[in-house]
């Protein structure tokens, strides 16, 4: 199992974080190596499933996602399956008092086989946590820009 934990503070208010990071549209924004999400669906209870598709080490990989528990403004925990690998990522989202936001991450894969066996283990561990700080950076980067962007309206 390879684990991966980041933590950020974005300068904007926990609602307009979670918005962001809720809709998976915005995913080729800030995630990398994402291209497109299609195939998304809101289920009643207003959580999603969806596909992602991504360049994964240089080959195209769709994985299968879903939203399995959405408590807004707090936490959202996503199952993702692709080929040869499952995983689940938990993001949780906490209120700070100066208006910020921290977002902290917490991503478990499981690799079985498929085209991804083939770079190891600690390679992909290495390869996870850096994709997971870019993703955690663009982010912060998209949400603040919006930010500022707005209050000069």
């Amino acid at each position: 199992m390879i684990k991966t934990e980041k933590s950020i503070v974005i300068d904007a208010p926990v609602e307009k974080v979670f918005a962001y990071v809720y809709d998976p549209a915005n995913e080729p924004e800030y995630m990398t190596g994402v291209h497109e999400v299609k195939d998304v669906q809101r289920l009643p209870d207003g959580r999603y499933t969806y596909t992602e598709v991504s360049k994964f080490l240089g080959v195209p990989v769709d994985f299968e996602c879903e939203y399995t528990e959405v408590i807004p403004n707090e936490r959202i925990v996503e199952k993702v399956h692709g080929p040869g690998m499952d995983g689940h990522m938990s993001m949780g989202f906490e209120r700070l008092e100066t208006g910020k936001t921290r977002v902290s991450i917490v991503g478990e894969t499981s690799l079985h086989g498929g085209p991804l066996a083939k770079f190891g283990e600690s390679f992909l561990a290495k390869y996870f946590d850096h994709g997971s700080e870019m993703a955690i950076h663009g982010a912060k980067a998209h949400i603040e820009a919006a930010a500022r962007v707005a209050a000069t309206r």
